[in-house]
């Protein structure tokens, strides 16, 4: 699989539904998406280099993007919860966009598993406390 495209009425995509599909390099999502929920390992190991999430979302789970060539992310508000290690092995990322009007007063930056290079735009309304550490 090399292009996958989401159907408008799916509301979750299930645990390792798309794990280690390596030539698996776009996902489209239509505009009008029911999609809720990605659950963990969605797409672990995957070539993905970039994924909109739909303003339906409101769930990631643990891992879904692990090991992927994701290069930039952008988290929108409707996301309620941030899962540990999303980014997990994300060496190409580069670039996550969190957007202002998140619900968030903490980010665990453990949770991301992030490389050296990684910038995050997070916008200061929103957040109260950034912690290295588990705490």
């Amino acid at each position: 699989i090399r292009k996958l495209s989401i159907p408008s009425h799916l509301t979750k995509i299930c645990e390792y539904a798309f794990s280690y599909c390596i030539s698996l390099s776009q996902i489209d999502i239509p505009n009008n998406s029911e999609l809720q929920v990605i659950e963990k390992c969605a797409f672990t190991h995957c070539s993905i280099e970039s994924f909109t999430i739909p303003l339906s979302l409101t769930k990631i789970g643990e891992k879904a993007f692990s090991h992927c060539s994701l290069k930039s992310f952008a988290i929108p508000a409707s996301i309620q919860a941030i899962s540990e290690n999303l980014f997990d092995n994300c060496w190409n990322l580069v670039l996550i966009e969190i957007d202002e009007n998140m619900d968030l007063k903490c980010i665990h930056l453990k949770d991301f598993k992030l490389n050296d290079r990684i910038i995050i735009l997070i916008q200061p309304k929103m957040i109260e406390r950034i912690a290295l550490a588990s705490s």
